[in-house]
């Protein structure tokens, strides 16, 4: 019975330091998707940032399904650099997430039927 006792409270202790080492557990923020406003305003597809705080955001749309990431502080924008005609039917997709954290599903053109839909959280980097 002792041994038994002890080799629980061991287990409690390991689970706890590892529980507690970096990286162990990554705490998951919600996006921050209601801080970007998407439009062809400039003639490209485009967003800026309408909350107080930094964002991160990444794009990517099927035409090259080349990643970009930019840092946008409060009013700022970013132009994806294609026009409607240019992005057509196909699909595009972002995540925006707060300075320093990245959606926790992978940012690949095989993910998109979970990132477009806004099916993901924010983990640190």
């Amino acid at each position: 019975m002792k041994l038994q006792i002890s080799l629980i409270a061991v287990a409690s202790v390991l689970w706890q330091l590892a529980a507690a080492a970096p990286g162990a557990a990554q705490q998951a923020v919600p996006h921050l998707e209601d801080c970007t406003n998407w439009d062809y305003g400039t003639g490209h597809l485009g967003t800026s940032n309408s909350c107080d705080t930094d964002v991160s955001v990444r794009f990517m749309a099927k035409r090259d399904q080349h990643a970009i990431e930019v840092e946008l502080g409060p009013g700022r924008k970013l132009d994806s650099g294609l026009s409607r005609d240019e992005i057509g039917s196909d699909w595009w997709m972002f995540t925006t997430c707060p300075i320093g954290y990245v959606s926790d599903v992978p940012f690949q053109p095989e993910n998109k039927d979970t990132i477009i839909p806004s099916q993901y959280r924010c983990v640190p980097k």
